[in-house]
């Protein structure tokens, strides 16, 4: 795999919003449902909860920056490839305090 690079990160995510895109946009709602069901005694959960109705309410919006923290997890970008369903699964896991402020 040729070395990272932000410049060819942002190329890649820009090239790529049609099709990784839409996986992540599924992505995202499933992964707003699921933080949506879980207990309220979760840490963070009023946090985590307001931003799954926001991206419920809106799953575009939240697609690019979604597809950002996809491209710098270390195994989607260890497999040099299309992220699997699963790799984009638990990249969004791993991000989601981050990505809602919790």
């Amino acid at each position: 795999m040729a070395a990272f690079s932000y410049q060819s990160g942002y190329n890649a995510v820009a090239n790529a919003v049609g099709t990784v895109g839409h996986q992540i946009g599924v992505g995202l709602v499933q992964q707003a449902l699921a933080i949506y069901a879980e207990s309220s005694g979760t840490a963070g959960h009023a946090a985590r909860a307001a931003f799954a109705t926001k991206v419920l309410n809106n799953p575009d919006a939240f697609v690019w920056p979604a597809m950002l923290v996809c491209l710098v997890d270390p195994t989607i970008l260890a497999g040099g490839v299309a992220p699997t369903d699963a790799q984009v699964a638990t990249a969004l896991q791993n991000a989601w305090n981050a990505l809602a402020g919790a």
